[in-house]
């Protein structure tokens, strides 16, 4: 996987070179992070290449997001500073499964006429925390408690199950919350908003409060969780 991340970066729109990073991707089955335009949705998915179209899967439950005409990013795998623009052609049924999920998924079909390799936004860098079990967001409307999967400076992922997702549809809002670590210690959070639905999970953007010292504390768990991944690392090796 690392060369292929070395072979991607580096591309942009005025080389032109989208068939080379799209063939990669195919040969490499990549599975990567695709983002809506206009709204808040987003899925994973591997890159698939039929006469002159660029085929994505993606879970049913989008489906009214993504309309003819609109368009997508394509996120390049390790190095998010790049993306793929696509122009969606149609979406329809697909009839298979997806090895990720084991669910029936759609197929959405992009022009690969008009496809260009834009800068995009760098992500923070998200941080996986759930071998933690005291580690849970609390929301109060309503009251509930959910695991936390994994957590960056400015968003997170909860568990959740399929009640839960219509719950919490995307672009829907939290009130105020709470990101517990345990114990006392806690990150206040003035706003949360909905970003995609996973299979057993939902991901939301988030708006640490300024009031108190909850940035900072925040700031402080994320320097421990990078340390123990770094052990981690290390171990592995």
């Amino acid at each position: 996987m690392a060369n292929l991340i070395d072979r991607l970066r580096g591309r942009d729109s005025k080389t032109g070179d989208v068939s080379t990073v799209l063939n990669e991707l195919v040969a490499g089955k990549v599975e990567a992070p695709v983002e809506i335009e206009g709204n808040l949705g987003r899925f994973r998915s591997r890159v698939r290449l039929r006469s002159g179209s660029v085929l994505l899967g993606y879970p049913q439950s989008l489906h009214n997001l993504l309309e003819p005409g609109s368009w997508v990013r394509l996120l390049l795998p390790e190095d998010y500073s790049q993306a793929m623009r696509l122009q969606i052609a149609s979406g329809q049924y697909n009839g298979a499964f997806s090895q990720a999920s084991g669910k029936e998924e759609m197929m959405l079909m992009c022009r690969l006429h008009g496809a260009a390799i834009i800068p995009n936004a760098r992500r923070h860098m998200r941080y996986n925390t759930i071998r933690f079990k005291d580690i849970a967001l609390q929301t109060t409307e309503p009251a509930q408690t959910f695991k936390i999967v994994n957590v960056s400076r400015s968003g997170l992922k909860i568990a959740a199950d399929p009640d839960s997702l219509a719950q919490f549809p995307i672009g829907g809002h939290l009130p105020k919350s709470i990101i517990s670590l345990g114990g006392r210690t806690r990150v206040d959070l003035s706003e949360s908003r909905i970003r995609s639905h996973h299979t057993g999970g939902i991901g939301m953007e988030m708006i640490v409060s300024s009031e108190g010292s909850s940035s900072k504390v925040l700031d402080v768990f994320l320097n421990w969780i990078q340390g123990q991944e770094m052990k981690l690392a290390g171990q592995a090796i």
